[in-house]
């Protein structure tokens, strides 16, 4: 149900019908990169209790594109900008 609803853009809590919790979400905004490194830690959890391989090719997916999304949102070394030593 959980992967189903992902896929329809709603997020764990909503997917639940943990309403409270949904509008607890709404109000606090997660950094972008938090969200897709607790979502790798979800979906590969998933993938360690999945036995149905189509399931499981789902979840791969998944995590491999939060993967992306994480690596795009994490700063480049050439990016970071350092103080000359004085």
């Amino acid at each position: 149900m959980a992967l189903a609803a992902f896929k329809k853009g709603k997020g764990i809590w909503e997917s639940r019908g943990n309403s409270a919790m949904t509008n607890l979400a709404s109000d606090v905004a997660a950094p972008p990169s938090m969200v897709a490194r607790l979502n790798i830690e979800l979906f590969c959890k998933k993938l360690a209790e999945e036995t149905n391989e189509t399931k499981r090719q789902t979840l791969l997916q998944l995590v491999d594109e939060e993967k992306a999304k994480l690596f795009v949102l994490s700063p480049s070394p050439r990016s970071v900008v350092r103080k000359p030593a004085a």
